[in-house]
């Protein structure tokens, strides 16, 4: 029905958030960050971090009042609550949080220098 295509289709393109998210393979253009002074883009990318984290827990948090406010809400045509609609929601804004955040401690380390290269035989 359409109805179970709608749930696969937001099921799908949460599944595909959540994958690109912990893979790091969203689009980003970094034409005017990469012309910044080096501890300019650090701020800056810490501050997009922060914004991306408070995206996810507002994401998560909504989700979670939407899954709770259709619980009784039975779908039309499927035998299963409307909830499930936005279940992969609460999952794709919560991972969405902990990625930020985790790139947001990886980027306050300080940076390791490179090992030296080995000496061609």
């Amino acid at each position: 029905t359409d109805e179970a295509a709608g749930y696969l289709m937001a099921w799908t393109a949460c599944l595909g958030w959540m994958v690109a998210t912990r893979r790091h393979a969203h689009i980003r253009i970094r034409f005017f960050l990469d012309r910044l002074p080096p501890p300019l883009q650090r701020a800056t990318e810490a501050l997009f971090l922060a914004g991306v984290a408070l995206l996810g827990a507002v994401v998560a948090g909504a989700a979670v009042q939407l899954v709770q406010r259709n619980l009784d809400i039975d779908a039309v045509a499927l035998p299963l609550s409307s909830a499930w609609l936005y279940v992969p929601l609460v999952g794709a804004g919560a991972l969405t949080l902990v990625q930020a955040l985790a790139d947001l401690v990886a980027l306050s380390r300080p940076a390791r220098p490179a090992p030296p290269a080995e000496p061609a035989a």
